[in-house]
């Protein structure tokens, strides 16, 4: 390109590295996304170069979907001015209009047994969703459902999409033509399922957990947190503290923490278990694991949502 020389190396129908200028990997990839015009040759049998690693292990839609983004928020971050995606100070003007987490009783064995036989059948795909932000209020307010059970992830959002695509079925044509608008979007994975009942996950960088915190209406009936690579020092001090703030503001009552085993001892020093009514669990891994399985980590949850209403602690143990 006009810019700079790069090479993008594929495998069997995958991306394995990218280059462009001085950048590798996936921040490689992005920047191609962002070019007009260029030229471009498809030579076969060249191997990475000596002492070059795989960079990359996202799939191409989940690359794509994230440097689409990621070119949408810098468009639209110049065009007014400042980035639409900053995180802003707490405001208890929207607490009157606030949705309690779920519409039905979470004591209930039967309703939590529902959600996690759902959830554990392979065959079960949600729903991806793009929500802009002038949505995202009513997507969140709205039940969907009679009963719908609500989920924030936080997590790294590269992490996040590999885990979340092989729970979700084909992109659908609103998808798509979602992704094309303009303006910052926030991903979901909805589930609905049988019994007039509704599951649905929704992403928060993990960067910045308070970046969509006016748009949010409803309670999360749980939260799963899972910073990059599962480390907490991978995540800025104030990240840190607005997801506790997020947790206190929206009456979080069950955290599921996904990571190593020190993320927990992390999240009491931020004053995260501090709530004699919130209920933490603990899972080893990381969402940008292979091994890993988000969809036992929602199961965990379910029943973390069940437990927290009856205020037990629960002691971390690992899903493997």
């Amino acid at each position: 390109t006009e810019r700079a020389l790069g090479r993008v190396f594929f495998e069997r129908g995958e991306v394995i590295h990218a280059e462009f200028g001085t950048l590798s990997g996936n921040e490689a990839f992005y920047r191609y996304l962002a070019e007009h015009n260029g030229e471009f040759e498809f030579t076969q049998g060249e191997r990475l170069p000596v002492g070059t690693r795989r960079s990359i292990t996202l799939s191409a839609t989940a690359l794509i979907m994230e440097g689409a983004r990621r070119f949408d928020d810098e468009r639209e971050s110049h065009r007014h001015g400042a980035s639409k995606l900053a995180p802003e100070t707490p405001s208890a003007s929207t607490d009157s209009t606030r949705v309690p987490p779920v519409a039905e009783d979470p004591n209930d064995d039967a309703a939590a047994r529902f959600y996690e036989l759902a959830l554990s059948d392979a065959f079960v795909l949600g729903e991806l969703r793009l929500v802009g932000e002038d949505q995202l209020a009513d997507f969140t307010a709205d039940a969907g459902a009679p009963h719908r059970l609500h989920v924030w992830l936080v997590a790294d959002r590269e992490e996040a999409i590999g885990a979340l695509l092989p729970l979700a079925g084909p992109p659908s044509e609103r998808l798509l033509l979602e992704g094309l608008q303009t303006g910052s979007k926030a991903l979901s994975l909805v589930f609905h399922l049988r019994d007039e009942r509704m599951l649905d996950v929704l992403l928060l960088d993990a960067a910045q957990p308070a970046a969509y915190r006016r748009h949010l209406r409803r309670c999360p009936s749980v939260v799963v947190y899972a910073p990059p690579r599962g480390d907490i020092l991978a995540v800025s001090i104030p990240a840190r503290l607005d997801l506790k703030t997020l947790c206190d503001e929206f009456c979080v009552r069950a955290l599921v923490a996904m990571g190593q085993p020190t993320l927990s001892d992390g999240l009491a020093r931020v004053g995260l278990n501090d709530s004699p009514s919130r209920v933490l669990f603990s899972v080893k891994g990381t969402l940008a694991d292979p091994s890993s399985d988000l969809r036992r980590v929602l199961v965990e949850a379910v029943h973390l949502w069940q437990q927290s209403e009856e205020k037990k602690v629960l002691t971390g143990t690992s899903l493997r």
